[in-house]
């Protein structure tokens, strides 16, 4: 009897956990929270007033571009000003480790194993990937669903991609195809496959290298090019407002851009920090993501709204995405030089 009451209160417990957010309740609740984010202003919109909310804590936003924000977090590290940032990498956060601090939700525990907080320092929230954005007015019946079918001379010149090394979005692609296009999937151990896949793509852009993301999905959009090299989310927004764009995921596998969130070390307000960092994982934070922003929930039984597709049909790629950003140098230069050459 007794070991049947300890087990009823483990339980009793465990499910007051999980229907709570669970930050230390002995921490300081100073109602505040500053949030360092590169998020989009229509996240922003729909996310922090929902938080506010649930809480009672008021949040200062503070935004800018993802490595403006990290080296201000670094700057500050004697006295932080930021409580937690969103918006960055995992493997941005592992390289500036010193700078956070750990903190595992309890929510953590129902999202995906590939989504695990295994770090301790960065909570993943939400996710996108690359794709390809094709103009559906006029493509015509050239085939179009992955990183091989760009090789049809049909394509050559009528390609919008950017350089990998002033925007993120075409970085995150080369990262993709290096491990969509190599060998077994591991550009670690033999990237050959994957680099002459390369030389053969910017051969078919014809000289055209486009510095901004936003330029790639607005010129697809527009019908300057029949295809871009982009991101998830515009084309989603592009869809459901109408344009004539299709969202393709690539055949040869796309890679999960994860987002989350990482705490600042010493930050002035921990408890507030550590409530918005459950809230993004509850069931609550994660429905907002599926259905009003044009990011991924992670959490599988949140609702996927009719204009994304269920991510669980994708042929996902795990990486080391600490090889991606310990390399990102050389990976770069390299493109750079099969581009140029």
């Amino acid at each position: 009897m007794k070991k049947l009451f300890a087990l009823l209160l483990i339980l009793t417990l465990t499910l007051t956990a999980a229907s709570a957010f669970a930050a230390d309740e002995s921490l300081e609740q100073t109602g505040k929270l500053t949030l360092y984010t590169s998020a989009s202003q229509a996240w922003i919109d729909n996310f922090i007033p929902a938080f506010e909310e649930a809480t009672g804590i008021t949040v200062d936003v503070q935004t800018g571009k993802t490595g403006e924000l990290m080296s201000r977090i670094a700057n500050e590290a004697e006295n932080p000003y930021a409580d937690i940032i969103i918006g960055a990498g995992e493997a941005l956060i592992n390289a500036s480790a010193e700078y956070f601090q750990p903190y595992v939700s309890p929510y953590d525990a129902e999202l995906p194993e590939a989504f695990h907080n295994k770090s301790g320092l960065f909570s993943k929230t939400n996710t996108t990937f690359s794709v390809l954005l094709v103009n559906t007015d006029l493509i015509g019946d050239i085939r179009v669903e992955g990183y091989a079918d760009l090789l049809n001379p049909a394509l050559k010149g009528r390609i919008a991609a950017g350089d990998p090394g002033s925007s993120t979005a075409s970085f995150n692609h080369l990262v993709n195809m290096l491990w969509a296009m190599s060998e077994n999937h591991d550009p670690i151990t033999d990237p050959s496959a994957a680099w002459e896949y390369i030389d053969k793509f910017t051969d078919q852009l014809n000289g055209i290298e486009i510095n901004s993301s936003s330029a790639v999905h607005q010129g697809v959009a527009s019908g300057e090019y029949l295809v871009g090299v982009s991101y998830e989310n515009p084309g989603l927004e592009y869809m459901e407002a109408g344009a004539p764009i299709r969202v393709v995921y690539m055949e040869e596998g796309v890679v999960p851009q994860n987002s989350g969130a990482a705490i600042v070390k010493d930050c002035k307000n921990l408890y507030s920090a550590q409530k918005l960092v459950d809230f993004m994982q509850s069931e609550e934070g994660q429905t907002i993501t599926s259905l009003k922003t044009y990011g991924r929930a992670l959490l599988p039984s949140v609702e996927t709204p009719a204009f994304k597709c269920d991510m669980s049909t994708l042929p996902l790629l795990e990486i080391d995405v600490n090889w991606a950003q310990n390399n990102t140098d050389a990976l770069i230069e390299q493109y750079q030089d099969i581009f140029t050459k």
